[in-house]
Protein backbone atom coordinates (compact mmCIF):
# COMPACT_ATOMS: atom_id res chain seq x y z
CA UNK A 1 0.00 0.00 0.00
CA UNK A 2 1.49 3.17 -1.22
CA UNK A 3 1.12 6.84 0.69
CA UNK A 4 0.93 9.81 -0.57
CA UNK A 5 2.89 12.46 1.54
CA UNK A 6 1.31 15.57 -0.42
CA UNK A 7 -2.17 14.56 0.05
CA UNK A 8 -2.01 14.79 3.95
CA UNK A 9 -1.92 18.47 5.11
CA UNK A 10 -0.90 19.38 8.37
CA UNK A 11 -2.28 22.14 10.70
CA UNK A 12 0.81 23.82 13.06
CA UNK A 13 0.42 23.60 16.37
CA UNK A 14 -0.64 26.45 18.48
CA UNK A 15 2.18 28.39 20.15
CA UNK A 16 1.85 27.46 23.82
CA UNK A 17 0.54 30.48 25.89
CA UNK A 18 0.77 30.74 29.72
CA UNK A 19 -2.94 30.54 30.07
CA UNK A 20 -3.38 28.00 27.87
CA UNK A 21 -5.36 24.46 28.76
CA UNK A 22 -3.72 21.03 29.25
CA UNK A 23 -3.23 19.55 25.89
CA UNK A 24 -4.15 22.35 23.97
CA UNK A 25 -0.72 22.71 21.82
CA UNK A 26 -1.25 18.93 21.32
CA UNK A 27 -4.56 18.80 20.04
CA UNK A 28 -3.86 20.33 16.46
CA UNK A 29 -1.37 17.49 15.89
CA UNK A 30 -3.35 14.99 17.91
CA UNK A 31 -6.13 15.34 15.26
CA UNK A 32 -3.53 15.24 12.56
CA UNK A 33 -2.37 11.94 13.25
CA UNK A 34 -5.94 10.97 13.86
CA UNK A 35 -7.08 12.24 10.19
CA UNK A 36 -4.42 11.03 8.71
CA UNK A 37 -4.59 7.36 10.00
CA UNK A 38 -8.98 7.27 8.99
CA UNK A 39 -7.34 8.26 5.49
CA UNK A 40 -5.40 5.80 5.25
CA UNK A 41 -7.76 3.01 6.69
CA UNK A 42 -10.64 4.48 4.61
CA UNK A 43 -8.61 4.46 1.14
CA UNK A 44 -7.80 0.72 2.30
CA UNK A 45 -11.33 -0.33 2.12
CA UNK A 46 -12.08 1.81 -0.53
CA UNK A 47 -9.36 -0.19 -2.47
CA UNK A 48 -10.59 -3.94 -1.55
CA UNK A 49 -14.01 -2.75 -2.45
CA UNK A 50 -13.77 -1.53 -5.83
CA UNK A 51 -15.50 -5.25 -6.84
CA UNK A 52 -18.22 -4.95 -4.07
CA UNK A 53 -16.86 -8.38 -2.91
CA UNK A 54 -14.06 -7.53 -0.20
CA UNK A 55 -16.62 -6.06 2.25
CA UNK A 56 -19.12 -8.84 1.95
CA UNK A 57 -18.62 -10.95 4.67
CA UNK A 58 -18.27 -8.16 7.22
CA UNK A 59 -21.36 -7.06 6.04
CA UNK A 60 -22.93 -10.26 6.18
CA UNK A 61 -21.46 -10.78 10.07
CA UNK A 62 -23.15 -7.24 10.81
CA UNK A 63 -26.75 -8.65 9.32
CA UNK A 64 -25.89 -11.68 11.28
CA UNK A 65 -25.43 -10.17 14.56
CA UNK A 66 -28.34 -7.50 14.04
CA UNK A 67 -30.65 -10.56 13.60
CA UNK A 68 -29.17 -12.22 17.05
CA UNK A 69 -30.04 -8.97 18.97
CA UNK A 70 -33.86 -8.62 17.06
CA UNK A 71 -34.42 -12.65 18.09
CA UNK A 72 -32.45 -11.89 21.86
CA UNK A 73 -34.29 -8.67 22.92
CA UNK A 74 -38.29 -9.36 21.46
CA UNK A 75 -40.94 -8.60 23.16
CA UNK A 76 -43.15 -11.63 24.75
CA UNK A 77 -46.97 -11.11 23.49
CA UNK A 78 -47.79 -11.37 27.18
CA UNK A 79 -46.13 -8.65 28.49
CA UNK A 80 -49.05 -6.81 27.00
CA UNK A 81 -51.07 -8.54 29.54
CA UNK A 82 -49.36 -6.96 32.39
CA UNK A 83 -49.92 -3.14 31.14
CA UNK A 84 -52.56 -1.61 33.10
CA UNK A 85 -54.62 1.44 32.68
CA UNK A 86 -52.65 3.28 34.97
CA UNK A 87 -49.37 2.43 33.58
CA UNK A 88 -47.23 4.78 32.42
CA UNK A 89 -46.27 4.61 28.67
CA UNK A 90 -44.96 8.36 28.10
CA UNK A 91 -42.45 8.93 31.10
CA UNK A 92 -41.63 12.66 29.88
CA UNK A 93 -45.16 14.15 29.49
CA UNK A 94 -46.45 11.48 32.63
CA UNK A 95 -49.05 9.90 30.05
CA UNK A 96 -50.98 6.38 31.45
CA UNK A 97 -52.17 3.92 29.29
CA UNK A 98 -56.15 4.74 30.08
CA UNK A 99 -55.63 8.29 28.86
CA UNK A 100 -54.68 6.33 25.57
CA UNK A 101 -58.11 4.53 25.48
CA UNK A 102 -60.43 5.74 22.46
CA UNK A 103 -57.68 7.00 20.32
CA UNK A 104 -57.66 5.22 16.76
CA UNK A 105 -54.35 6.46 15.66
CA UNK A 106 -50.64 7.76 17.27
CA UNK A 107 -51.39 11.12 16.14
CA UNK A 108 -54.97 11.85 17.55
CA UNK A 109 -53.37 10.22 20.77
CA UNK A 110 -50.52 12.64 20.71
CA UNK A 111 -52.68 15.91 19.79
CA UNK A 112 -54.92 15.16 22.98
CA UNK A 113 -52.21 14.04 25.44
CA UNK A 114 -48.88 15.18 24.48
CA UNK A 115 -47.55 11.74 24.49
CA UNK A 116 -44.43 11.73 22.55
CA UNK A 117 -44.08 15.32 22.61
CA UNK A 118 -41.64 15.28 25.55
CA UNK A 119 -37.82 15.12 25.79
CA UNK A 120 -37.61 12.14 23.97
CA UNK A 121 -39.88 13.03 21.14
CA UNK A 122 -41.66 10.07 21.15
CA UNK A 123 -38.52 7.50 21.19
CA UNK A 124 -39.43 5.57 23.73
CA UNK A 125 -43.16 5.80 24.24
CA UNK A 126 -43.73 5.89 20.86
CA UNK A 127 -42.11 2.20 21.15
CA UNK A 128 -44.02 1.21 24.39
CA UNK A 129 -47.62 2.22 22.56
CA UNK A 130 -47.12 0.42 19.26
CA UNK A 131 -45.97 -2.57 21.21
CA UNK A 132 -49.19 -2.07 24.12
CA UNK A 133 -52.28 -0.57 21.81
CA UNK A 134 -50.99 -1.72 18.26
CA UNK A 135 -50.58 2.00 17.57
CA UNK A 136 -47.31 2.50 14.84
CA UNK A 137 -45.22 5.78 15.41
CA UNK A 138 -46.45 8.59 13.00
CA UNK A 139 -43.63 9.01 10.04
CA UNK A 140 -41.92 11.62 9.42
CA UNK A 141 -43.50 14.49 7.67
CA UNK A 142 -41.65 16.05 5.02
CA UNK A 143 -41.87 20.39 4.76
CA UNK A 144 -44.56 21.76 2.69
CA UNK A 145 -42.36 23.67 0.45
CA UNK A 146 -38.64 22.51 0.38
CA UNK A 147 -36.15 25.20 2.04
CA UNK A 148 -32.84 25.44 1.53
CA UNK A 149 -30.34 25.39 4.36
CA UNK A 150 -29.25 29.27 3.73
CA UNK A 151 -32.44 29.94 4.35
CA UNK A 152 -32.91 27.76 7.99
CA UNK A 153 -29.55 29.43 8.77
CA UNK A 154 -30.82 33.23 7.74
CA UNK A 155 -28.74 33.95 5.16
CA UNK A 156 -31.18 34.66 2.12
Amino acid sequence: MATHAHAVRTVPAAPARAESRPGEAAAPWSGNVLGTWEIVRLSWLIAQSIDGTALAPERERGRRFQRVLAEAFALRAELKELAMPDTIICRCEDVRLGELAGFLSWREAKLHTRCGMGACQGRVCGAALEFVAGMPAASVRPPLVPVSVAVLAGKE
